[in-house]
Formats: C-alpha cells, sequence, structure tokens
C-alpha cells in the first residue's frame, strides 16, 4: 500500500508533468507565432518564471560555517552559502552536489532547502581532481511535507552540436544572491577543459552574472546541462557565466553517490580519431599531452606524445573509454597500459605496468 509520502510525491509529479508539458506547449506556441509582441514576450516571461520556480526544488542552499576569533577575542561564525544540486532522493538520504572550495574551511555544513527546512549534512564523497564534493541528508531529517518539494534533478545533455545555440535558464545563485534566476543562450561547448584524467567539456553562455557565481544551467525542458563554475571563465569577459557539462559529470556524480573515490593515472589527454590517425599516421587511441609529475603515470615511465591503446584486455579508442576504466579501477590496483611509442619514425608497442592510485 502507499504510504502518505508515496501519495503526495505522486501528485506532485503529476502536477509537475502537467505544467511542464503546459510551458512547452506555451513556447512553442509562440515561435510558432515568429513575430514576438508585447504580449507575446509577456507569454514567454511568465513560462519561463514558471519553468524557473518549478525547477527551485532541485536546488539547495548550502552554508560552510566556521567560528572566528574578532580584535576583541568574541567568537562568530563565518557563513559562506552556496548553490547546490539534489542529484538523488532516496532511503540512503538525499544527495548534494556542490563545489568543494566553497565549504573547505567549514567546521558544520548546513542545507536549506525549498520549504526552508535547515538541517546538517555530512560529507558523502570528494573528488579532488574535479574540485566537487557529494553531500548526504538523512531523509528523517527533513519533514514529509517539506520532502515532497525537494525535487532529484533530471539531467540533460551537454554534447555540443545539440545545445550550443540553445536557450537556457541559470538557477541557483547566478548573481552571487541565493535565489537569483537570469536567462540567455548556450554560446559554446567544447572538450577544453584540461583536467587529469577527465574529458570535461566547458560550456559559455551570453549571460550577464557574477564572477562568485554559483547554481545550474536548465534547458526548457527543466533537465540540468550544465554546473556554473567561474573558475573557468575566460578573462575577457569575466561576468559571463560558464559552466561544466553534466554529461561529462555524470559518472563523478554516481561515484560520489557511492562514496566511492577514482582510481588516479595523472594524464592530461586528447582523442587520436580514426581522422586524425589517417591524416597523421598515429595510432588511433588516447594522446597523452602531459604527465603529471610524481603521479603513477610518471611512476611508470608514460611519456608526453605516448598513445594509449589498451587498458588491461580492453582496447582504448579514446578518452571517454580509458576514464570509464580508471571509474571501475580502484585506487592501488595494479594494471597493464597498452602504449604505442614513437620509434624513428614509426610507432611501437610498449606494455606498461602502472600501479594506479
Amino acid at each position: 500500500a502507499s504510504t502518505p509520502e508515496d501519495m503526495v510525491e505522486n501528485e506532485r509529479k503529476l502536477e509537475a508533468k502537467e505544467e511542464k508539458e503546459w510551458i512547452r506547449e506555451e513556447l512553442q506556441g509562440i515561435l510558432d507565432e515568429k513575430i514576438i509582441g508585447v504580449e507575446q514576450q509577456k507569454r514567454i516571461s511568465s513560462a519561463l518564471q514558471e519553468l524557473a520556480s518549478e525547477s527551485s526544488g532541485m536546488i539547495a542552499a548550502v552554508s560552510g560555517i566556521s567560528s572566528d576569533m574578532d580584535w576583541f577575542n568574541d567568537s562568530y561564525e563565518n557563513k559562506n552559502t552556496v548553490s547546490g544540486l539534489v542529484t538523488k532522493k532516496s532511503a540512503e538520504g538525499i544527495f548534494i552536489l556542490v563545489q568543494s572550495r566553497r565549504i573547505s574551511d567549514a567546521q558544520r555544513i548546513m542545507v536549506t532547502f525549498k520549504d526552508g527546512t535547515e538541517t546538517e549534512a555530512r560529507i558523502a564523497g570528494t573528488d579532488e581532481v574535479t574540485g566537487l564534493t557529494m553531500l548526504n541528508v538523512p531523509l528523517v531529517s527533513v519533514p514529509v511535507g517539506g520532502r515532497a518539494l525537494i525535487r532529484e534533478a533530471k539531467m540533460g545533455s551537454s554534447v555540443g552540436p545539440i545545445i550550443t545555440g540553445a536557450p537556457v535558464i541559470a538557477i541557483g545563485s547566478p548573481t552571487g544572491t541565493t535565489g537569483s534566476v537570469t536567462y540567455g543562450n548556450v554560446t559554446g561547448a567544447d572538450n577544453s577543459l584540461d583536467i587529469l584524467d577527465n574529458d570535461l567539456c566547458l560550456l559559455t553562455t551570453d549571460i550577464y552574472g557574477s564572477g562568485d557565481a554559483t547554481g545550474f544551467l536548465i534547458n526548457l525542458d527543466g533537465e540540468v546541462i550544465g554546473m556554473i563554475d567561474m573558475r573557468y571563465r575566460d578573462n575577457s569577459v569575466p561576468n559571463m557565466l560558464c559552466a561544466v557539462g553534466i554529461s561529462e559529470l555524470r559518472p563523478v556524480i554516481r561515484r560520489m553517490e557511492a562514496g566511492r573515490t577514482k582510481a588516479f593515472l595523472g594524464i592530461n589527454g586528447i582523442d587520436v580519431t580514426p581522422e586524425i590517425s589517417k591524416a597523421n599516421d598515429i595510432p588511433t587511441g588516447v594522446w597523452v599531452k602531459n604527465v603529471e609529475d610524481d603521479s603513477p603515470a610518471m611512476a611508470a615511465g608514460i611519456q608526453k606524445g605516448d598513445v594509449i591503446t589498451g587498458f588491461g584486455k580492453t582496447e582504448i579508442l579514446h578518452m571517454a573509454g580509458l576514464i570509464v576504466q580508471l571509474e571501475n579501477a580502484e585506487p592501488g590496483q595494479n594494471v597493464i597500459l597498452h602504449i604505442m611509442r614513437r620509434n624513428g619514425g614509426s610507432f611501437e608497442e610498449v606494455q606498461v605496468p602502472v600501479s594506479l592510485q
């Protein structure tokens, strides 16, 4: 039999589905009319506001709290509040994604949900390379009525050709103020974030925001497509919001929810596609651009210019494939990497034993 909480949640889901369908029909009808006048503009604004409001349930205000002393030796609390994303809601608790640096010095972490419920959170997992942390709040610490308002985020796609030029809404704290909302378009999406053992996509927008912005980009289906991260902004346009694509972050999110640690290799790599391979006479795989100092890759003798073509018995055709293998491996695991290394005018295969960290 359904519990009262299940009934409330099912009713909320039905209402949310009907609301989303109305919003999409409204926006599509406006676009079909082609000519946008005052009334059409009002309808667009109203539909976008409805979507932003509906999506606010998947955002939580996360506050890192630490104690300090003033000049008169009186104690006081520092409170740094940023926006987090509810990635999962289950019997295991409510999981919330947030930037690590925003809470790194906190002695306590408090989370405030849409209904105003404030409760303490614990760290469920971290990823040092991407600088992300997953928090967990026990489900019982949120009243039943409040739980119904908390929405598990629906993840969209951050694949460049699909979303470049698409309208998006920035929710969370895009202006630096909790609960702020801004609108605009994705201006670019490319795998240009040079982060160790990752192939993350940088999304740029035409949305003017704060250099201290946090939050998330959603599409017109209410799906999250990116996590705002101003560490990667272009210095020539420092107040234009940028984000890390959500598609590439999904493995990181699921791993942190499970409390697992990703095995560390320590390379920056780019894909050698069949087209690049044919044009440049280079083996297909992952071209090693750089090897991190004191990393397992360096200790194993992997060099810049090597092409990784295999991980144990698994063929590696691109960076995404290597990332999957590292996600499934365990720190401390020993593996054999198959490397194609240039020797004179040709490449020869080398099998390199690596002890992952």
